[in-house]
C-alpha cells in the first residue's frame, strides 16, 4: 500500500476540483492487488516499457462510461492467472464538499459477463458514472486520429460530449439498440413493416438529439480552444453532418420526417452492406489549424499532436468555466513526444487548471516541469513514490 502526505493545491478552482484519493485494483490486467492512496495532486507514473503504467491509466478510464481507453472488452482486463476470477477497479473520488465511492468490475461468478457499477455501494448504470466522474484522455494510439476512421473521430467527440450533455450517452446508446434491431430484422427478407417504422423513427429521433448535442458542443469548445497561448494553437472544430444541416435548413421536426424516409429507401441497400448508411453514425468532424491556414489532418505528426492537446485544454476549460467542474486527464506517453518547451507549457497549463492528470513515460528525467506532482515508480506491478530531487 502507498500512502503520501496530503497537499493542497494552490491553483485549486474555487472549489470545484475532483480528484481521485484512493485507487484500489483487484486482479485487474497486472496487477493482482493494488492500494494507491493519492493526495490531489497530479500523478507521474514512471517506469520502463510493460511494467503496467498504462494499465493504472486504464483502470481510471473505466470510471467513466464505455470501455475505457483500450476500448478492451470486459473478459480481456483480467489478471491472466486469475482470467476466471473477474476483476474490480474501486475509486474514492474526492471533492471539497464529500467523498464518493466509485467501483467497476466483472462478477467472479461469470467473470466474461458486462461489467457491474456500484456509486456509493449502490448498484449503477454506466450513464449515472457521467454524472460523478469526469476523464478524459490522449493516447499514443490516437496520434493520427485526424486522419484515420471517422468511426474514432467520433468516438472521441462523443466522449467530450457526454462529459457535457450526460444525456447523450444515452441517446448513443438508444441509436445504437436501434440500428442493430433494424439490421436483424431487415436481415429476415420479410419484413414486419410497422416494427421497422418504429424503429427508424427510433433511429431518426436519437440522431437529430445526437447531431444537434454535438454542434452545440463543437460550438461552444471552439470558444476555448487556443486560450492559453501561442504553444497551444487555436483551432476551429466543423461538424461534418447531412443531420445538422437538415436540422438547420428544416427545423428538427422536418429533420426527423427527411431521415425516416432515407431510412426507408436504404433498407435493401443496408441490408446487403449490412450497415447503417444514413443517420448520425455517419457524423464527421474536422479540425482547422488557423495558424496554419489548413486542416489539422494536413500538419505534421508532431503538429497534429499539439492539436489533440489543444482540444483537450480547451474541453477542459469548457467544463470548469462552464460546468464548474473539473476533468481528470490522462495522458500515456505523452511527453516523450514533445519538446521542452510543450512540455513545461502544458505542466503549467493544467496545474494553473487546477486538474489532477495522470501522466505515464519511460524517462522520470521527462517530467522535471511537474514540480508539484506526486511521482510513482512502477516496476513489475509494484509502486514506489519518489521524491522531487
Amino acid at each position: 500500500m502507498v500512502h503520501t502526505k496530503p497537499q493542497q493545491n494552490p491553483s485549486m478552482v474555487h472549489g470545484l476540483r475532483s480528484t481521485i484519493s484512493a485507487l484500489r485494483l483487484s486482479n485487474f490486467r497486472n496487477y493482482a492487488d493494488l492500494n494507491l492512496h493519492l493526495d490531489g495532486r497530479s500523478v507521474i507514473l514512471t517506469g520502463a516499457n510493460g511494467a503496467g503504467k498504462t494499465n493504472i491509466l486504464e483502470a481510471i478510464s473505466l470510471l467513466s462510461p464505455g470501455r475505457g481507453l483500450r476500448n478492451a472488452k470486459m473478459g480481456e482486463l483480467a489478471l491472466a492467472s486469475s482470467i476466471k476470477s473477474g476483476w474490480s477497479v474501486v475509486a474514492d473520488l474526492t471533492t471539497p464538499h464529500t467523498t464518493h465511492r466509485i467501483g467497476t468490475g466483472t462478477d467472479s461468478a461469470a467473470p466474461r459477463s458486462k461489467r457491474l457499477i456500484q456509486i456509493d455501494e449502490k448498484k449503477s448504470a454506466q450513464t449515472d458514472l457521467a454524472e460523478y466522474c469526469t476523464i478524459a484522455w490522449l493516447t499514443p494510439a490516437m496520434d493520427r486520429l485526424f486522419v484515420e476512421s471517422r468511426s474514432e473521430r467520433r468516438r472521441f467527440l462523443d466522449r467530450l460530449v457526454y462529459a457535457f450533455y450526460p444525456v447523450h450517452l444515452q441517446h448513443i446508446q438508444a441509436l445504437e439498440k436501434a440500428q442493430r434491431e433494424r439490421l436483424r430484422l431487415l436481415s429476415f427478407g420479410r419484413i414486419d413493416q410497422e416494427w421497422i417504422g418504429t424503429l427508424e423513427r427510433q433511429i431518426a429521433e436519437n440522431s437529430i438529439s445526437i447531431s444537434r448535442a454535438r454542434a452545440e458542443y463543437i460550438e461552444r469548445l471552439n470558444d476555448h480552444i487556443g486560450q492559453f497561448g501561442p504553444d497551444f494553437p487555436k483551432l476551429r472544430l466543423d461538424l461534418q453532418s447531412k443531420i445538422w444541416a437538415d436540422i438547420a435548413a428544416e427545423g428538427d421536426n422536418n429533420a426527423v420526417s427527411l431521415l425516416q424516409d432515407r431510412l426507408k429507401d436504404s433498407r435493401e441497400r443496408d441490408r446487403l452492406v449490412r450497415s447503417t448508411r444514413e443517420g448520425a453514425g455517419r457524423d464527421d468532424f474536422t479540425a482547422f489549424h488557423i495558424g496554419k491556414n489548413r486542416l489539422a489532418g494536413d500538419c505534421s505528426t508532431g503538429e497534429q499532436k499539439i492539436a489533440l492537446i489543444a482540444i483537450i485544454l480547451g474541453h477542459s476549460r469548457l467544463l470548469i468555466t462552464e460546468k464548474r467542474k473539473t476533468p481528470i486527464l490522462l495522458l500515456d506517453e505523452l511527453a516523450a513526444h514533445l519538446d521542452d518547451r510543450h512540455r513545461a507549457a502544458l505542466a503549467n497549463v493544467i496545474e494553473n487548471l487546477g486538474i489532477q492528470a495522470f501522466v505515464s513515460g519511460a524517462d522520470a528525467a521527462l517530467f522535471g516541469d511537474w514540480k508539484s506532482a506526486q511521482i510513482l515508480a512502477v516496476q513489475n506491478a509494484q509502486i514506489t513514490p519518489i521524491t522531487h530531487s
